[in-house]
């Protein structure tokens, strides 16, 4: 679809340098903020609920990978259950371990992903919370009393790397830096928020963007929000051949009142569309 295919492109698109004719009351215009990577990191570790856990194969020069469900503690350690495996009997012989997840098709951050590299540490069973055990066991389909009996570890990170897939970039985070992080406030409602932006607002968010670019609203093919957070949001453009702008963008739109909940989101865009319309119609 054309909606997949700007995701697609806009993905390994550089961010645009937008030319703003006139001054918006509710964005800034210049330099939008945007999250630090260790808040992206936290931001995408929170709402991921699988992950890949990477230990060291016993006798052998090679990593041994197993897919998990996970959460995170406080901390932002990786938190997981393994029952007697291969890879709980690597983790025995040595606690050297990676862990990466990647942000699912239709989230915030789509395909950027996370890797931690650290050791694992066993946690006994009784520092487990039942918030945890009901967290994971709707994570990986088990059981609490099930998952109970699992030898449960957490991934402390000595390293962190995150890759930005919308902005094709990534960063080194100093693993302080990344515990002290907290996630966007918005992580959890930002799925839902981009499905109703892009399936009911599609032709709201076009406007806006060939407003907000200077383009004429027909040169535009496609537009789509592709991540959102309590700073701003990442639009991505898919303009026709011609047009004044290159073929494909990401402009980040920065907002002024961080917005702390779904409904201040909708408020927002709300009056960007209405913005958006009066300008067009030259009021």
């Amino acid at each position: 679809s054309c909606s997949h295919m700007l995701l697609l492109v806009a993905l390994v698109a550089p961010a645009m340098n937008v030319a703003v004719q006139s001054s918006w009351a509710d964005l800034h215009c210049d330099s939008p903020p945007r999250l630090s990577a260790a808040e992206s990191a936290r931001s995408l570790l929170q709402t991921s609920t699988s992950g890949m856990l990477c230990s060291k194969l016993d006798g052998a020069d090679a990593a041994f990978a197993t897919g998990t469900a996970f959460l995170i503690d406080d901390a932002g350690c990786p938190v997981v259950a393994l029952p007697e495996s291969q890879a709980a009997r690597n983790l025995q012989g040595s606690a050297a371990a990676t862990f990466f997840a990647r942000a699912a098709d239709g989230s915030a951050q789509a395909g950027s992903g996370v890797t931690i590299i650290g050791d694992a540490e066993q946690l006994p069973i009784d520092s487990v919370t039942d918030h945890q055990l009901n967290v994971l066991g709707q994570r990986s389909g088990l059981s609490p009393e099930r998952l109970a009996t699992f030898g449960w570890l957490r991934v402390k990170p000595s390293k962190v790397h995150y890759a930005d897939a919308i902005y094709d970039s990534e960063a080194w985070i100093p693993h302080e830096e990344y515990a002290d992080a907290e996630a966007s406030v918005l992580a959890g409602d930002a799925s839902e928020l981009l499905l109703k932006l892009n399936n009911k607002h599609a032709s709201d968010l076009a406007r806006f963007a060939a407003v907000y670019c200077s383009v004429h609203e027909a040169d535009i093919r496609a537009c789509q929000v592709l991540s959102i957070d309590h700073l701003g949001f990442d639009l991505g453009v898919l303009c026709k051949s011609g047009c004044t702008m290159r073929e494909s963008n990401v402009v980040r739109i920065g907002l002024k009142v961080s917005p702390q909940t779904a409904e201040e989101v909708v408020s927002a865009f709300t009056k960007l569309f209405q913005e958006a319309y009066a300008r067009q119609q030259g009021w």
